[in-house]
């Protein structure tokens, strides 16, 4: 209880100059608000009489179209998207365009209607407000774009990962493998159900290693019966990745797979994986 209580303490005393910094930031930026209002006020109204104007552009006058218009291009892709997931594999490139160029169009048709239809540029404070919520929404729809990008660069690694399964089953390459299961107060029948899964994997040159991080007494009697190596550590700095960083020290393989206390591999899956990190 002692320990776990100067843990907490030590955590929240970490946390005091970032506390110390808002409290010291916000007044410094109403204090520069204040200074600068009337500059401020001008660019806000500058930016409003913009807006304003954009709306103004026929096409661009999203709420002046007719409802045909607005309706069928939202049929159309989704449409498209359907007959794609329908049709198309996971490795061809083709359906991921079509499914993320959708995605986008939509995206964007979403930006200029909140941009040109909703926003309320009555008075200064009314736009600030505004445009605020509608930048808020711009970053995190930034995000999925994001993702959306990442999306469009996954590579078929198929046929690497069928050649490097046979070249490990015709011996050309057996390098031993260290197998980290770390846990944070998992169920027991659940960490054995792991553990069997990952001594059935068809690969001979394996160790299994459970990375307590509640230090159980029971867990350790666990890994002895089962055969595998168990590692705790004095304290939970850093989380999960504090616990592999741990357990990365005490172990000597070529190679390191890392598995979810409550993730089953299949039998085959170091054999269609290795080789592709090796090559990668």
């Amino acid at each position: 209880m002692l320990t776990a209580l100067t843990q907490w303490s030590a955590t929240q005393l970490r946390r005091v100059p970032r506390i110390l910094g808002l409290i010291l930031l916000v007044p410094a930026l109403a204090y520069l608000f204040w200074q600068h209002r009337a500059w401020g006020d001008r660019a806000l109204k500058a930016l409003c009489d913009g807006l304003l104007t954009v709306r103004t552009v026929p096409l661009l006058g999203i709420e002046h179209l007719e409802k045909p218009w607005l309706f069928w291009p939202l049929v159309l892709m989704v449409g498209l998207s359907g007959i794609v997931l329908r049709w198309c594999t996971v490795r061809q490139q083709w359906g991921r365009l079509v499914i993320v160029s959708s995605l986008l169009a939509l995206m964007l048709r979403y930006l200029l209607w909140r941009s040109l239809v909703t926003l309320n540029l009555r008075t200064p404070t009314e736009a600030a407000v505004s445009l605020l919520l509608l930048g808020i929404e711009g970053f995190i729809m930034s995000g999925y774009v994001l993702q959306l990008y990442l999306l469009l660069k996954v590579n078929d690694r198929w046929p690497q990962a069928d050649a490097a399964a046979m070249a490990v089953k015709a011996g050309r390459y057996q390098p031993w493998v260290d197998i980290l299961i770390p846990t944070y107060n998992e169920p027991l029948t659940i960490l054995r159900r792991t553990i069997v899964g990952c001594q059935a994997l068809d690969y001979p040159y394996k160790r299994i290693y459970v990375l307590d991080d509640t230090r159980r007494p029971e867990l350790r009697e666990l890994a002895a019966e089962l055969g595998c190596h168990y590692l705790a550590r004095p304290d939970n700095h850093h989380a999960k990745a504090g616990n592999l960083n741990h357990a990365l020290g005490h172990t000597h393989s070529e190679l390191i797979a890392v598995f979810d206390a409550d993730f089953v591999p299949t039998r085959n899956l170091a054999l269609s994986s290795e080789l592709c990190l090796i090559n990668s």
